[in-house]
């Protein structure tokens, strides 16, 4: 038997509803087989209460209509839609329901030929125990947005049962003592933990039903218990990936340090900014950038980075309010880029070419934020490394070129149209600078 599996597993061999199915009606169940339908199993979770009869059966068994492309009708005569892994029951049935496709299998019939039977996150109707996901906690749910709301989130759901975070560190401890960093290979490493999560997350799940029983239905829900999860993993490994990579990276550290010390005295234009910038107090965000080596694990880095392109935005906004900037002034991307640059220098974090490479292999799920910071980073990095070196005697920067060239060249392991997609619906930078200039 073939599977294609979805965002949550489960064992249908201990499904209730399809043990059932084939105990007390197998002529409803060969006759699928038989005719290659479409069996639709209700995830355990949302079963309880429910009546279990042939007439139930028959309206969780579907075959394509002959005329209506996305239209299906069931044994009994009832009719619904099917598109995108997501049902519609339509007519015959007592009310309407929009139900998940979680997962499903391929099984073979007598002659060897596959049908389909998927696992959905309701039935089409009864068991009503089951919130629908509208109805889910978005609160509890929620993302976090630094390790400390993680942890104190991990901490509420798994009260039952904690083994499952006791055994993730002891993974973790594995993979510190056996596990050999390669540059070039830290893509492995990165896949290695996220593994590691993941497993994790299905224990927890599975101890902590009661807590967490809208992960059996809810992507959304399980995805957010995954990134909370994978940051307590990332930061239990943090001193290792750190230290490795800092020892990597160690003479770009240097060389990095040593050009931004010189630089102190730089204007936002010699990086390629527009001199009505040169306004701009920059204090908030050099203070936030100068933190930047201090977070133990990717998702508290992306939320001091977000901090320091939010008070880059803050400043444009009071310079703005004092009309040191036009109203009409708008924050181009390609304004941003070098007043990060010069933020950086300003603020001299320590270790920056480590932190850009951490980011750029350990950072969080690919998300437009994540992607955004670690892209913008990197970027940085291999401006500062290839136009600025440590040299008395170098040219300014605003006559070694601009840091587009950089950006272009540096956004290696992060989406530039993520980036771009994100810049403008969250950071208030326009494209283009239109009526700025």
């Amino acid at each position: 038997m073939a599977s294609k599996r979805g965002a949550k597993e489960e064992d249908l061999e201990e499904n209730t509803f399809f043990r059932t199915l084939r105990a007390k009606c197998p002529d409803v169940w060969e006759l699928a087989a038989a005719q290659q339908l479409i069996v639709c199993i209700p995830c355990e979770a949302s079963t309880q209460g429910m009546a279990m009869n042939r007439s139930v059966f028959e309206s969780h068994i579907i075959r394509a209509s002959p005329f209506f492309a996305g239209m299906y009708e069931t044994l009994d005569g009832k009719t619904l839609e099917l598109e995108n892994s997501v049902i519609e029951t339509t007519q015959g049935f007592k009310e309407k329901r929009r139900v998940d496709v979680l997962f499903e299998e391929l099984h073979y019939n007598e002659d060897y030929k596959p049908f389909r039977v998927v696992c959905t996150s309701l039935p089409f109707q009864g068991g009503a125990s089951v919130v629908p996901a509208k109805q889910v906690d978005e609160d509890k749910f929620s993302d976090k947005l630094s390790l400390s709301e993680c942890v104190a989130f991990i901490e509420s759901v798994s009260a039952i049962d904690p083994s499952p975070m006791t055994r993730v560190r002891k993974a973790v401890g594995d993979f510190e003592r056996s596990y050999v960093l390669v540059k070039g290979y830290l893509g492995h490493a990165r896949r290695k933990l996220r593994g590691i999560a993941e497993g994790a997350t299905d224990e927890l799940v599975r101890a902590n039903v009661s807590a967490l029983r809208e992960c059996n239905y809810s992507a959304k829900s399980l995805q957010s218990v995954v990134r909370c999860v994978d940051t307590l993993v990332m930061s239990h490994a943090h001193e290792k990936l750190m230290g490795t990579i800092k020892d990597m990276h160690g003479e770009e550290d240097a060389q990095l340090e040593a050009a931004m010390a010189q630089r102190q005295g730089s204007r936002p234009q010699d990086y390629g900014a527009s001199s009505k910038v040169s306004c701009l107090d920059l204090s908030a965000p050099i203070e936030a950038a100068s933190r930047l080596d201090d977070p133990k694990c990717p998702l508290d880095k992306i939320s001091l980075l977000d901090d320091v392109v939010q008070g880059i935005n803050a400043s444009v906004e009071r310079a703005k309010a004092s009309a040191s900037l036009p109203p009409s002034f708008l924050l181009a991307a390609d304004d941003l880029l070098p007043l990060l640059i010069f933020t950086l220098v300003r603020a001299r974090p320590k270790h920056l070419a480590s932190n850009a490479t951490y980011l750029e292999h350990f950072g969080t799920d690919a998300t437009d934020e994540s992607d955004f910071h670690a892209a913008n980073l990197r970027a940085s990095t291999n401006y500062l490394l290839t136009h600025c070196p440590p040299d008395p005697s170098a040219q300014s920067p605003s006559h070694r070129g601009t840091p587009g060239s950089a950006s272009r060249a540096g956004r290696q392991g992060a989406s530039p149209a993520a980036a771009s997609r994100y810049d403008s619906r969250n950071t208030g930078v326009q494209h283009g600078r239109g009526s700025a200039r």
